[in-house]
């Protein structure tokens, strides 16, 4: 509980850099673009790699699921033939 309280005091501080805080005013629409193009920067590289990854699990998964390459027979030759 004491860890929650500490993070909800750290809120200000926590939020932008000194230069990013001063820069822009209280309710400024630059100061919410700003934000959000930093949580799209944050997210898109998860985003590609859990993306990626979700596709191998896929076609690993869909690969067994009894889809099987045509068996061949094999022929032996006649026992006299050597050619």
């Amino acid at each position: 509980m004491g860890a929650l309280a500490g993070f909800g005091w750290a809120g200000p501080a926590l939020a932008q850099c000194a230069m990013c805080g001063s820069s822009f005013a209280e309710n400024d629409p630059t100061m919410h673009a700003f934000n959000t193009s930093v949580l799209f920067m944050m997210f898109a590289p998860y985003t590609i790699f859990f993306v990626a990854a979700g596709v191998v699990v896929w076609l690993y998964r869909r690969g067994s699921t009894g889809r099987r390459g045509r068996v061949v027979p094999f022929v032996r030759p006649p026992a006299g033939d050597h050619s």
